[in-house]
Order: structure tokens, then sequence, then C-alpha cells
């Protein structure tokens, strides 16, 4: 029995939480006793130097690789990191399900492209995993004709390196991720303009465009930073000292983000919606919209009621212990199993 995984993924982002949870997947793959093959494509990954020393195959890249089927596969089970099929019809495939991020939110033309390509990998599947039962909910919306007994919701982790310190806290809010117009970003950063006691430390997501700098300058002049890339260690730290995780995203398939964040004993200040219910415990508290004086609101209560912040961190460590990438991993390894892997 075996098993193939194809590492497109890397190829297509430098690092982001798709790249995370085969990162985690692969890890322990590794270590198994699943005889596992992975097809990794040229790319500028930061996310690969995390992969074990043992995952040795390249392959050449074609023209259009991403939209290409794989050849050359003789394993028992194919899991594709971007809804790719093989080209062998006798082997079983498995499709990881992780938003619909493109069907909310992106342009006709992107839509049409990456939807199409998903959908024929769905539907060719034998399993589906999702990663949150929202994103199940929003898959069978979209594809009614689906049979739902293939769908299994396995929720993604986190990494067990981030720790809640008890740092001292510091005069920042955290921003971390893509700044698409439907992450919250601008709102955010109006939010902190009406405020005088915080700065915004920018996480990854691509370098800052000339109209964003302007932006920042415009309303946080002096009071923000840019950091393209931090390890897990840094970024534990930082969320540690942080005042707030700002991550008020108008959709998300997960949200690892906010998981870390809490982990580290940093308040998560995000919508009611979407995934995110799953993974916040502290609904409440969550912000019906994001508006700027909402995501305002909602700091006011975190400076000025000690108590509320202590028991909102109180409630994040706990719901952490729910999430974890070997169970992850475990009920992965299920579904391979179950389909002959």
């Amino acid at each position: 029995m075996s098993l193939y995984i194809d590492g497109i993924i890397y190829t297509l982002q430098k690092h982001g939480g798709i790249s995370v949870y085969f990162n985690e997947l692969l890890k322990r793959l590794m270590q198994s006793d699943i005889n596992t093959q992975i097809s990794l494509y040229p790319n500028a990954s930061q996310a690969i130097k995390d992969l074990p020393n043992n995952i040795n195959v390249n392959k050449g890249e074609r023209f259009l690789e991403r939209y290409r089927d794989v050849e050359s596969i003789e394993s028992n089970v194919f899991h594709s990191s971007y809804y790719r099929l093989p080209k062998n019809k006798n082997i079983k495939i498995i499709t990881t399900v992780h938003d619909f991020t493109y069907e909310k939110f992106f342009p006709m033309y992107k839509r049409v492209v990456h939807s199409t390509q998903k959908k024929r990998a769905i539907l060719a599947s034998d399993a589906i995993i999702c990663v949150s039962e929202n994103t199940k909910k929003d898959l069978i919306s979209l594809i009614p004709n689906l049979d739902e007994s293939k769908i299994h919701v396995i929720y993604n982790g986190v990494n067990e390196c981030f720790e809640y310190n008890c740092l001292p806290t510091d005069d920042y809010a955290i921003f971390i991720g893509s700044r698409a117009d439907y992450k919250g970003f601008n709102k955010s950063v109006m939010a902190l303009s009406k405020l005088n006691f915080l700065r915004l430390v920018i996480i990854g997501g691509g370098g800052l465009s000339l109209a964003e700098k302007e932006f920042l300058q415009q309303q946080l002049p002096g009071r923000y930073e840019y950091k393209p890339f931090v390890t897990n260690q840094e970024l534990n730290q930082l969320y540690n000292a942080a005042f707030c995780l700002l991550y008020p995203s108008l959709y998300e398939g997960f949200g690892i983000p906010p998981l870390e964040a809490m982990r580290a004993g940093c308040p998560v200040i995000a919508m009611n919606i979407s995934s995110i219910p799953e993974i916040v415990p502290y609904h409440q508290f969550l912000c019906e919209d994001n508006e700027p004086d909402t995501i305002v609101d909602r700091i006011s209560l975190l400076k000025n009621d000690v108590l509320l912040r202590n028991q909102l961190i109180s409630l994040g460590i706990q719901k952490t212990k729910n999430f974890s990438w070997d169970i992850m991993y475990k009920k992965t390894v299920d579904v391979y199993k179950m389909l002959g892997a």
C-alpha cells in the first residue's frame, strides 16, 4: 500500500495556511510506515524549509503545471495539495477543501478558473476532507449533488511551539497574513487611527504596496511596522506580548492565526461569521461587523476591563486544547487507510 502527495502548493505560495497544513501532514507521514511519495516543483516557498530532509522527490515543472493532471503515479492513494488529479484513473483520490474564498470574493475570471479546477477535483474524489463544519456547509451549498457520505470534517491543528509565557502586554496590535479587502485590513488601520495608544505590527501577506504605505502613513504615521516573515518562535513571542490580534475577516475556511494567538495568550478581535465561531470560544465578544467603530469598541473593552481580558485569554487557551496536528494526522491517515493506502 502506498500514498502519493502532490506538492504543487509549495510552488503557489511562499507561506500560508495550506502550506502549514501539508507541512504538518508530511512531517508525520515521513516518520510513519506508510510508503509516501511526494512531488516537489521549483519554488520560492518559505514553508518548504520546515519539511523533513528525507523528502527528496523533485520533478520538472511543465507549462501551466498547476492546472495539469499528474503523470506516472503508481500509488494506491493520491492526495493533491491544491485541487489536481492524477492521470491514472485507477487510483483512489482524496481532496482537502480549505475554503471557498475564490467563489465568494475573487473577480469572475479568477473565480471561474479556480472553481472549475476545484469542482472537477472534488467530483472525482473518493473522499473529501473539509477543515471545518462551515467549509462542509459551503461545499454542500455550492455542489448540492455531491455525495455527502464522502465528506469528512477534520479540523486543522496548532503548532505546539505557541504557548502562553505571561509576558507583559505591549502597546501593539497584530495583523497577520493576506490584506485582501475581505480580510478587513483597511478597517483595522482606520480603527487604530481613532486610538492613540496602539501601534500596528503587520506580518506577512506580501510586500506593502505604494498605496498601502501611503494609507498607513496617512492613518498611522510612525505607528506601524511591517515584518515580511517571522519564524513560529518569533511569532509566538509577538503574540505573547501583543495587546490583541486583529482578524476582522468577512470569511474564513478555518482560521489558523486566531488559534495560534489564543494558544499564546493573545485575545482575538474577529467576526462572528463563517468558521470563526468554531475556533474562537468567546462568541459574545466577537464582532457582528468589521466597521472601524466596532473594532474600536472591542479594543476599548479589552483596555478598560482587565477581568474581561483575563477571561478571554483563559477561554482561548482552553479552546486550543481541542485542536491538534496529531489529531488531524491520525484522522487523515484513517481516511487514507479506508481507501487503501
